[in-house]
Formats: C-alpha cells, structure tokens, sequence
C-alpha cells in the first residue's frame, strides 16, 4: 500500500539527499537497538530456562509475559507452562535483581526505539512541504501513513 503512496509525492533533489542522509542514520540506529534487545532478550531467556524442566528445554524456547508487577506467565512457543506453580517459587528460583534489571534495560531499550522512530517521523515532517505531507496523508486514507515505510519507498524510487 505504501509503495502506491509513494508514488503519489515527487521529490526534490535536495530532498532526496537529505531523505537518505535522515534513513541512513535512522536505520543505523534501529539496527544497533534490535541488536541490543536481541541480547537482552537472550539473557532474559537464559535465566528462566532453570524454571524448565528437561525435556521442555530440549523442545521449547521460553517466552514471558509481564505486567506493572512483574512476571504473571512464563510458557513455551508451544504453550506448555514451566514447572513451578506461582510466581513466589518462581521467584525463588531466578535471581530477582537479574530479573528486574533485564526487565528494566528491555524497557528502556523499547523507549529509545520509539524515541527514534518519533525523531525520524518528525524529520521527515520538517524535509517534506505541506503539499507533499497532505498528498502522502490523503493517499494513505483511511490509515495513518508510516512516514519511515513511505520514506524508504521513496527514496528507493528516486534511485533506481
């Protein structure tokens, strides 16, 4: 869908360079922070997987679910629940500082990511002109557009 909205703005020449320069940057970062959660997320899996049994660590990668609390639910890809009964045994068993501290760094990672991706929004919002910005919301009616997704299609028109 984007794609055809992209069609619908003509770009600049000055625009192009600073679109690219802007996606570059903007790319660069989401990368490094996906990264970083990629890791955090590892480590977050590791120090649950003493709450597995055996045979469910052969099989199935943990996935947790959280709430203003804590940790409500841990459960495999598959849907099979970890062998403890509550979350105090589970407390028990995982190292609550770790806990919390992986929960906090993962949180503050998903912050930076829509930081940026609002930084970039509003970027693209300053390189493009109110004709351009109008053509892009009424093209992608009745949804909001993705200014990131329109933005790569965009630039990736004018180079080709």
């Amino acid at each position: 869908m984007f794609v055809q909205v992209s069609t619908q703005v003509q770009l600049r020449p000055w625009q192009v360079g600073k679109l690219t320069a802007a996606w570059n940057l903007y790319s660069t970062a989401l990368d490094s922070i996906t990264a970083e959660r990629a890791n955090l997320m590892e480590r977050l899996k590791l120090a649950l997987s003493a709450c597995q049994s055996p045979q469910q660590q052969q099989h199935n990668s943990a996935g947790v679910a959280l709430d203003n609390d804590g940790l409500i639910n841990v459960a495999s890809v598959a849907g099979s629940l970890v062998d403890v009964e509550n979350s105090q045994q589970l407390d028990a068993l995982l190292n609550r500082d770790e806990y919390y501290e992986l929960c906090d760094m993962i949180n503050a990672n998903l912050a930076r990511e829509d930081n940026i991706m609002i930084l970039f929004d509003y970027a693209i919002g300053n390189m493009l002109d109110e004709l351009q910005l109008a053509l892009i919301c009424v093209a992608s009616w009745p949804y909001m557009p993705l200014l990131g997704c329109i933005c790569k299609w965009l630039i990736e028109s004018e180079v080709v």
